[in-house]
C-alpha cells in the first residue's frame, strides 16, 4: 500500500491530479459494487426458487 501523501506540502496542481484520481477510483469501485450487488440479488433469487 502506498503511503499517505502530504497534501499540505503539495501544489493546487499536484491536488487537482489527485482528486482526480480518486474520483476516478471512487466511480471504478462504485459500479464494481453495484454490478456484485446485481449478482447477489440473481443468486439470492435463485437460492429461493431451489
Amino acid at each position: 500500500m502506498t503511503s499517505m501523501p502530504d497534501l499540505d506540502q503539495m501544489s493546487p496542481e499536484q491536488l487537482r491530479t489527485l482528486a482526480a484520481q480518486l474520483m476516478s477510483k471512487v466511480d471504478t469501485q462504485s459500479r464494481k459494487i453495484q454490478r456484485d450487488e446485481t449478482i447477489i440479488e440473481q443468486l439470492t433469487h435463485e437460492i429461493a426458487i431451489l
